[in-house]
């Protein structure tokens, strides 16, 4: 009967490592459930970011070419005004001219 006892005693105490074993299986299966919940927020942002990202893109790229407008715009102003200048000056040494001849 010892031996029966000892059997029993060993069943036992795996019966005990069993219910050990099931109790942190199953706060794994709850860690899981936790890890995929996280995991399925984070793929939720970086696509929120991706998208952000992409509208940036578009925006930067609009405004670099309104800025490459602007240049070009803001040159030929400047050629205009230097044309417009240069006639000016020449309409004033004109007019001097003409002044003086009345005198």
């Amino acid at each position: 009967m010892s031996e029966m006892k000892q059997i029993l005693d060993r069943l036992t105490e795996i019966g005990f490592d069993i219910k050990d074993i099931k109790t942190d299986v199953a706060e794994l299966k709850t860690d899981v459930a936790g890890l995929k919940t996280s995991v399925g927020n984070l793929e939720s942002s970086v696509e929120q970011i991706k998208t952000r990202q992409e509208i940036i893109i578009e925006q930067t790229a609009g405004l670099l070419e309104f800025r490459t407008e602007t240049k070009a715009i803001l040159l030929e102003i400047q050629d205009s005004q230097l044309a417009t200048s240069d006639i000016l000056g020449e309409h004033e040494i004109s007019i001097r001219g003409l002044r003086q001849r009345l005198v």
